[in-house]
């Protein structure tokens, strides 16, 4: 399917810092403050400890474009992902975010000058089957990605067991209730930053 060595890079933490401007979102709109190291739930409702409706306004805020536009980098992102595309690998960003922030996602990829060949836009969680612009999670199956850069505790499990990749997961407060190792024909391998998942895609 690719015609060259191509690695899945997750947009939210880890390529940007996500979470920890959703705690900024999140003091400003509710007036709750929440530490980053506190976030030990993908849940984010749980997590933050409101309501279904709150976190519904909060998201909304979320991905508007000043919102997205404002999010910092994370350490390392960029210098390596200009290194492997000089290299001649590719690039595709998959996140799990809604479609309709494609056009603040690509601005947000171009000013911080992160090199990509695809921004694809997957219904990771089950929140979008009625959205046509994203990608079923089970087409990622057959996508013989050399490595996966992840955040997600679930989609590290489902890219290593079902798909059979390496995934490098980014160590997160919410990823740690799972352990590295061997699942199925994959392996999740925890990676404290970039420069502890790069090296992997040497290893695949």
């Amino acid at each position: 399917m690719f015609d060259r060595p191509t690695i899945y890079v997750d947009f939210d933490d880890v390529l940007c810092h996500t979470a920890r401007a959703l705690t900024d979102l999140l003091k400003r709109k509710f007036g709750k403050q929440v530490d980053f190291e506190t976030i030990a739930t993908f849940s984010l409702g749980e997590a933050f400890g409101i309501s279904a409706m709150e976190l519904d306004e909060l998201m909304a805020d979320a991905h508007e474009l000043d919102e997205l536009l404002a999010m910092e980098p994370i350490d390392g992102a960029r210098s390596h992902l200009r290194r492997l595309a000089g290299e001649g690998v590719g690039i595709h960003v998959v996140t799990g975010r809604p479609p309709h922030s494609r056009e603040a996602s690509l601005v947000w990829l171009e000013q911080n000058a992160m090199p990509y060949d695809e921004l694809i836009f997957v219904d990771k969680y089950g929140r979008a089957a009625d959205e046509p612009d994203a990608v079923p999670l089970d087409e990622l199956d057959e996508r013989p990605y050399a490595l996966v850069l992840e955040d997600s505790g679930e989609m590290a499990l489902y890219m290593a067991e079902r798909a059979g990749r390496t995934v490098a997961l980014l160590d997160r407060p919410w990823n740690r209730h799972l352990a590295a190792g061997q699942y199925g024909s994959g392996t999740v391998v925890r990676c404290a930053d970039w420069d502890a998942a790069i090296p992997l895609l040497g290893d695949g």
